[in-house]
């Protein structure tokens, strides 16, 4: 491995970027794990004029939390293939 091409490449910014704007949907998708509830209120529930009646069934959520799984499982492996291959 060329150690100077490597300093260079996370010199240049172009890795570090990346993996900064991964932790944004990490951040995500672990609000969405934690609390699906608050994050739709946070993010969706604004769009109605009464959001009680429109909050999506408990099962919804629960694919939304499983969704979030294998998001956050992709942006970590994502993160890490990019550390490696720098």
């Amino acid at each position: 491995m060329d150690h100077t091409r490597t300093a260079r490449y996370w010199h240049d910014g172009r890795v570090g970027l990346l993996i900064v704007l991964l932790l944004i949907p990490a951040g995500m998708f672990v609000w969405m794990i934690v609390d699906p509830r608050g994050a739709w209120k946070a993010m969706s529930a604004w769009q109605y004029k009464n959001p009680e009646m429109n909050e999506p069934s408990d099962a919804a959520f629960m694919l939304g939390r499983i969704s979030s799984v294998f998001g956050l499982v992709l942006v970590i492996v994502m993160m890490v293939v990019m550390a490696n291959a720098a």
